[in-house]
């Protein structure tokens, strides 16, 4: 299961790997690990989003 934590951690690891990286960085590359770490960010915040109002909603539940 892939929380905020964990995305933002995955993200931070990418960052560190890319500056450390032994090889030319095209322009393109550096735009695709962005978009994808984006995107993991963005679909792992909406899972925690859901998460939160399915527990808020049982705890609703009489």
């Amino acid at each position: 299961m892939s929380t905020l934590y964990h995305a933002r951690y995955f993200a931070y690891e990418l960052t560190l790997s890319l500056f450390d990286a032994c090889v030319d960085l095209n322009p393109h590359q550096i735009e695709a690990a962005l978009f994808d770490t984006y995107k993991l960010l963005q679909t792992s915040t909406k899972k925690q989003s859901g998460l939160n109002a399915r527990k808020a909603a049982l705890r609703n539940v009489p």
